[in-house]
């Protein structure tokens, strides 16, 4: 009688387990592709979501602040404009809502606290940088010694990168003096970015030269106008 032995010869083991391989790498690599590809998504959802937040706070804040007692302050030799991020750039936002009323940040009784500090940089020294802060006082001398509380510095993965406002005259143009009659209400703009370049990515709004061309970013910019 003869044995027969069935099974793999060596070769065809070998070529069995490259096979094996090749399936395992390219399921592998298709599997890192997806999850990135998830990634990514999260993270814009995250970079517009910072961004439209912080406009509709602020908005919120202008259109209920007595237009009188809005003050604006640019940082020192800092021009306000439109760049999506300035070294060193900072901005300071003081206004009053009508006292009694439960707005936040003053919505707590006896909602006495109705003046309002919101400040932003993006200096390297400072503690929170890039973060968005915020105080209180029942009067304007107040804010001088109310402590600034850090409200948002953006989430793990996007940054506030910029926060501009500008008074505007009838007309609707700028107006050089930050403390001018902002007649024609005030253009209030948030920019946010991730904190990481992406890999291949090339932001459409910027120069291939621009420092920040491989990061995405996001804009929100409208009119706000106070009660009065």
């Amino acid at each position: 009688m003869t044995n027969i032995q069935k099974g793999f010869t060596f070769i065809e083991l070998v070529i069995s387990i490259g096979l094996a391989s090749v399936v395992a790498i390219s399921s592998m690599s298709l599997f890192f592709s997806q999850n990135s590809a998830i990634n990514s998504d999260e993270i814009r959802t995250k970079n517009i979501a910072l961004n439209e937040n912080i406009f509709t706070d602020i908005n919120r804040l202008f259109r209920h602040a007595i237009s009188e007692s809005i003050q604006l302050q640019y940082g020192t030799g800092q021009r306000n404009d439109d760049s999506p991020e300035i070294i060193d750039d900072m901005i300071t936002i003081d206004l009053s809502i009508p006292g009694g009323f439960p707005i936040w940040p003053n919505d707590k009784p006896p909602f006495e606290k109705n003046w309002v500090r919101i400040q932003w940089q993006n200096s390297a020294t400072s503690i929170t940088p890039y973060a968005l802060s915020i105080s209180t006082a029942p009067s304007k001398t107040g804010l001088s010694t109310a402590a600034l509380q850090p409200i948002n510095s953006g989430e793990n993965d996007v940054i506030i990168s910029n926060i501009d406002i500008w008074p505007l005259d009838t007309s609707g143009q700028p107006l050089g003096n930050p403390q001018a009659k902002a007649e024609g209400g005030y253009r209030l703009q948030i920019n946010t970015r991730t904190k990481k370049t992406e890999n291949g990515y090339q932001n459409p709004q910027l120069l291939p030269s621009d420092p920040y061309a491989q990061y995405r970013t996001h804009t929100t910019s409208g009119i706000v106008s106070p009660r009065n």
